[in-house]
């Protein structure tokens, strides 16, 4: 077993001791569940937990009463996984036209994240809480999925004003909710990725290419390889978050890792991680499943993992990584001025299509919400001020990532 203290510093997005706890007691059966939830019962607030732990309810319940632990709180977890079965069929029941409706449409469709693990790894929809269904579609058919949903009734969830075609080039994924009030995130991007500037597109490709075929609800899709959902769940669950670190990549991962007769390709995980320049943080979240929850992770995998070189620019990318996205601006310089120029050029070339007889100043005013074209040139020497001022304080702060007791620390693989 891996030494705990070493594991990465960058990895802000470890469980606390008392979440910790309640992993254990949800996941592990025998001693030392026991042992865990007697010691979590003991320092919580069950009308005051947070959200993660909520979660992790239902799989509570379920480990409780297996293992034949009466106590006063076990009608209020079985509550709760009950009303997380009724919620999440509401879901699926809205899921299954849409499936059927791309599928008619010769679209190709990948379950992610919780659809996924509900379709392969849990054993009924009441363990797992979905507030979404996340699916995937090629990017090419991506609009074309869209505007299906909208003419099948689905609603934006976040207004019209940012629905355009050009979202598919400038985004990875679009919100949508049926009439009612269901949730679906439809991606044409798995996700992003701070630790290749073309992440994005090998991800999605590596899905495509290790998919395999899934019926959900009588209808045809597709489910990742188990080794890239697990990458996938890892990495998502080590990027930092406002509210603090998730708990269901934990229970997500150890479910996946655990179901009987998995047969998991470790060589196809290890060179995914290469690929994609994620060894650093699935070696840091790897590591923790192995060392909190003894998973079946074999031990020649960490060492391959610790051992792939990760450069400066890696190490810094992923403290980045582990920074609530919220405060992950203050780090990174905003555009060059070609690439504001560019996509100003190229916005403008568009905007005059609609209004040919206005100038450049008068597209300027209305993206700035100026009172008249006069004030544009007082605007683009205020910003051009801000955008300098910008890249020097981001400058200053990688500076701070820098430092080594920021970074990952690589270790030799020998030790």
């Amino acid at each position: 077993m891996r030494d705990v203290g070493e594991s990465g510093k960058a990895w802000r997005c470890r469980p606390s001791p008392t979440q910790e706890l309640l992993l254990k007691a949800s996941l592990l059966r025998g001693e030392e569940s026991a042992r865990a939830w007697d010691a979590w019962i003991s320092q919580v607030d069950i009308d005051v937990l947070d959200g993660g732990s909520i979660r992790l309810l239902p799989l509570l319940s379920v480990s409780l009463k297996s293992q034949g632990i009466d106590t006063p709180e076990l009608p209020r977890f079985k509550g709760v996984y009950r009303h997380t079965w009724c919620k999440n069929q509401l879901l699926v029941r809205d899921m299954t036209p849409v499936l059927r409706a791309l599928e008619e449409a010769g679209i190709p469709t990948l379950l992610l994240k919780g659809a996924a693990l509900i379709q392969e790894y849990y054993p009924d929809y009441g363990l797992r809480p979905m507030g979404d269904f996340d699916l995937l579609v090629p990017v090419n058919d991506a609009w074309r999925s869209m505007e299906l949903l909208r003419a099948s009734g689905w609603l934006l969830a976040y207004g019209e004003d940012i629905y355009r075609q050009e979202r598919v080039s400038e985004d990875r994924e679009q919100a949508f909710l049926s009439p009612t009030k269901q949730r679906l995130d439809l991606h044409w991007h798995a996700m992003n990725s701070f630790f290749d500037k073309e992440g994005a597109q090998k991800t999605d490709a590596m899905l495509w290419e290790g998919a395999r075929t899934a019926h959900f609800q009588g209808m045809k899709t597709a489910v990742p390889n188990p080794a890239d959902l697990l990458l996938h769940l890892c990495i998502h669950g080590s990027e930092g978050r406002p509210g603090g670190p998730l708990l269901r990549w934990v229970a997500d991962s150890y479910t996946l890792l655990n179901k009987p007769g998995l047969t998991l390709d470790w060589d196809r995980l290890v060179q995914q991680a290469r690929e994609h320049q994620m060894a650093l943080p699935l070696y840091d979240t790897l590591g923790y499943l192995a060392d909190a929850l003894s998973a079946p992770i074999p031990e020649v995998v960490l060492r391959e993992l610790k051992a792939i070189p990760a450069s400066r620019t890696h190490q810094v990318l992923y403290a980045l990584w582990a920074i609530p996205e919220s405060k992950r601006a203050a780090f990174i310089p905003p555009a060059s001025p070609q690439e504001s120029l560019t996509y100003h050029w190229n916005r403008y070339r568009q905007w005059r299509k609609a209004s040919p007889n206005r100038t450049l100043f008068h597209y300027l005013q209305e993206v700035w919400e100026l009172e008249s074209p006069g004030q544009v040139p007082a605007a683009i020497w205020r910003r051009g001020v801000t955008k300098m001022v910008s890249i020097l304080t981001a400058a200053r702060n990688r500076r701070s990532v820098l430092r080594p007791s920021a970074l990952t620390t690589k270790r030799n693989p020998e030790t």
